[in-house]
């Protein structure tokens, strides 16, 4: 049980990263832009890796209780 969780959640990583890696190659920077006025709504630079890590793992584990859930097995005993 516990290792295909973390396939399940090792897989969501590899997306993650495998479409992340390409951005500097299309010419996409992700600098925080200092000289910039920021919005009194825009989170500081640490938390967008900080909930994007959490979110993916999130996805992960609903991948994993929805493939349980269709080949028959209940979370329930």
């Amino acid at each position: 049980m516990r290792f295909s969780v973390l396939i399940n959640v090792a897989l969501l990583y590899a997306i993650l990263i495998g479409v992340n890696l390409p951005a500097p190659l299309l010419g996409l920077s992700f600098d925080d832009d200092i000289t910039g006025t920021r919005l009194w709504y825009q989170p500081p630079g640490w938390v967008i890796p900080l909930v994007c890590w959490v979110l993916f793992t999130l996805l992960g584990l609903a991948r994993y209780e929805l493939g349980k859930a269709r080949s028959g097995q209940t979370g329930r005993r």
